[in-house]
């Protein structure tokens, strides 16, 4: 007759030597990831300033050639090309156009930055304990 073998379950155990070293440890591990996100959104913040920055340049130069081109239109044509000096070369039109930064996302930014402060306080607070 076929019997049946129950096997239990038991809980194992597993001795951990010095836990509160091992909880410190941790908890800077998780410090430290805090910090290196923090960077990146100071980062990626730096990176939308510099994009916004650099749009900005190119509508003020564009408004700068085209200034320039009515100041030409003033002046009255010379023949000096003729006389040696080779003609300035034509540059194609090149648009380049960043897509505008929404407030959402700097909103967005902002408040994933304090997330990350509360974190890094609640993590300091929790390393002075021990």
């Amino acid at each position: 007759m076929a019997k049946k073998i129950e096997k239990k379950e038991e809980d194992m155990f597993v001795g951990i030597q010095d836990p509160s070293e091992l909880r410190k440890n941790i908890l800077l591990g998780m410090k430290e990831a805090i910090l290196f996100l923090k960077k990146y959104e100071n980062l990626k913040e730096i990176t939308k300033d510099k994009d916004e920055a650099f749009v900005k340049l190119l509508t003020i130069m564009k408004q700068l050639n085209a200034a320039v081109a009515r100041l030409k239109s003033f002046f009255p044509r010379s023949k000096i090309h003729a006389l040696g000096m080779p003609a300035p070369p034509k540059k194609a039109d090149v648009k380049k156009e960043k897509p505008k930064v929404e407030e959402e996302d700097l909103h967005h930014a902002s408040r994933e930055m304090h997330k990350l402060e509360s974190d890094l306080n609640k993590i300091e607070a929790k390393l002075a304990g021990l």
